[in-house]
């Protein structure tokens, strides 16, 4: 039984910088996205008694085409962040606004809010390079990547972020998105999953040194059937993998 990498953060961003990744946009309900991101970051808030507060009361009712799977994946990027860099007692705002609706596209406004420790005006420019981490501490530790993925991604969807922050304060992220309307009824959010169909009810290990990464990956699998074994680094996930059966774990996940 070989095993086979397939997801992380270092990978992810790899197979973005090498054109690896292209978007593949099909029909969804854009509070199917925002309804997946707060199943996934609201066990994690609460475990640190941060109040995530969610508004998508302005968002359009229609359904878009969009690679939702990617469209997720920015969305839990800036959510674990925030929540990461919230202090106990905290809060953690998410909105999705359609500020203008057309009858090809929805062009939408995506934020994401924060009362956490902010960030020095001299880092925000370097924020979205690969491996900086202004903010890291002993309990934030992480790849350093998410917010270069998420700038990736947006990138590769044709919108824009934006950032204000101020040391104590807190901080924004505002994402803008131009997204088609779908010309079709949506399909059901397994069939718009982006893949691992052929994992459900399989078991992978997943290998990641950080804690919240762990949970947020652990819940996607999840959703999609799969069940997950984690360890926390490469070493361990070694030990973990010759500790089961040939067969017994499907792929390996680091």
């Amino acid at each position: 039984n070989n095993a086979i990498l397939i997801w992380g953060p270092r990978r992810e961003y790899r197979k973005i910088e090498s054109g690896e990744i292209t978007l593949k946009p099909q029909p969804i309900q854009y509070g199917e996205v925002v309804k997946k991101a707060e199943a996934t970051i609201a066990p994690l808030a609460e475990k640190k008694n941060v109040r995530l507060i969610i508004d998508e009361s302005r968002a359009a009712r229609v359904p878009i085409c969009v690679d939702a799977l990617r469209l997720q994946e920015i969305v839990l990027n800036l959510l674990s962040n925030a929540v990461k860099f919230t202090p106990p007692g905290g809060q953690v705002f998410f909105s999705v606004e359609c500020v203008k609706l057309d009858d090809d596209v929805v062009h939408d406004k995506v934020t994401v809010r924060d009362t956490g420790c902010g960030m020095k005006p001299d880092y925000i420019p370097k924020m979205f390079e690969p491996f900086s981490q202004e903010r890291q501490t002993a309990d934030t530790e992480g790849s350093g990547l998410g917010l270069s993925i998420v700038k990736k991604l947006v990138d590769l969807m044709g919108g824009r972020i934006e950032v204000s922050s101020e040391p104590g304060r807190g901080t924004e992220f505002t994402v803008w998105l131009d997204i088609k309307r779908a010309q079709l009824p949506p399909k059901a959010p397994e069939q718009v999953s982006g893949g691992g169909g052929e994992l459900r009810g399989r078991r992978v290990l997943l290998a990641e040194d950080n804690a919240m990464t762990t949970e947020i990956a652990r819940a996607i699998l999840a959703s999609r059937g799969i069940e997950t074994v984690c360890a926390a680094n490469g070493r361990g996930a070694c030990r973990l993998f010759a500790a089961h059966a040939p067969g017994d774990i499907e792929r390996v996940l680091g």
